[in-house]
C-alpha cells in the first residue's frame, strides 16, 4: 500500500487501514494487542472523525472524540453509551498516538525523543501539509529534552 498519498485525498479512516497493514502488523506487539488495536480501529471508523481528511484533523476534533469515548455519547454509527472505563479509553488514546506518530515518522519504530536527538536529518511530516517546512535543527531538537 502506498503511504505517500496527497493530504487532500487521504481520510483518517483510510490512514488507519494503512497503519494497521504497514506498522501494526509488522511491529513486535503481541497477537492479543494487535487484535485489540484492530477492534479499536473498527470502532474509531464508525465515528465521523474517520471521514475527515487527515490534514484537517485538529486537536479539538481528537479531544471531542476522546470526551465521547470517556464520558459517553453517540455520533454517527459510534456509540459509547455511558463512556468506557479509563483503561479501555486509554486504548483508544494509544491507537491514535501510534497512528499520528506513524503519519509523522512512517519508518520509525521506537521512542520519538531518541529519533529527534539522534539524527541530523530534518524530519518533516509527509502527510500533514501544515507541518511541512517546520523541521527542527539538531540543536533545536536537543532543546526539547
Amino acid at each position: 500500500m502506498n503511504t505517500k498519498k496527497s493530504t487532500s485525498t487521504i481520510l483518517l479512516g483510510q490512514f488507519l487501514d494503512i497503519w494497521i497493514e504497514e506498522d501494526l502488523k509488522a511491529g513486535s506487539l503481541s497477537n492479543g494487542t494487535v487484535e485489540l488495536y484492530q477492534n479499536i480501529v473498527k470502532m474509531i471508523k464508525r465515528h465521523p472523525i474517520s471521514q475527515m481528511d487527515l490534514a484537517n484533523v485538529e486537536s479539538e476534533h481528537l479531544q471531542s472524540f476522546m470526551d465521547q469515548v470517556s464520558f459517553g455519547g453517540k455520533e454517527g454509527k459510534f456509540d459509547s453509551h455511558d463512556g468506557y472505563c479509563k483503561d479501555y479509553a486509554n486504548k483508544f488514546l494509544a491507537v491514535l498516538n501510534h497512528v499520528f506518530r506513524f503519519a509523522v515518522f512512517p519508518n520509525y519504530k521506537s521512542n520519538f525523543m531518541d529519533y529527534s536527538i539522534g539524527t541530523n536529518v530534518n524530519v518533516c511530516c509527509p502527510f500533514i501539509k501544515r507541518w511541512h517546512g517546520l523541521c527542527l535543527s539538531p540543536h533545536e531538537r536537543r532543546q526539547l529534552v
